[in-house]
């Protein structure tokens, strides 16, 4: 079965970043990737939502606030 599977997948270490709301599933996505030798997990990161929560009172719509996430 793997066999014909050879050559799949990517061989990038670039890291995978798994982002969701609570309760939508990345804590069972998460599982599932380290299961796997080679993956790594860190759990849930607090970095993201600090530098979310320190740009949103500069801000004054969604839109503005995923600019500035995107100007990063």
């Amino acid at each position: 079965m793997m066999t014909k599977r050879t050559g799949y997948g990517s061989a990038s270490e670039v890291p995978v970043f798994v982002l969701g709301m609570p309760r939508s599933g990345t804590t069972l996505t998460e599982q599932i990737c380290v299961s796997h030798p080679d993956v790594h997990g860190a759990g849930e990161l607090t970095k993201l939502r600090r530098i979310t929560n320190r740009l949103a009172p500069r801000t004054r719509s969604p839109e503005e606030l995923w600019k500035s996430i995107l100007e990063m």
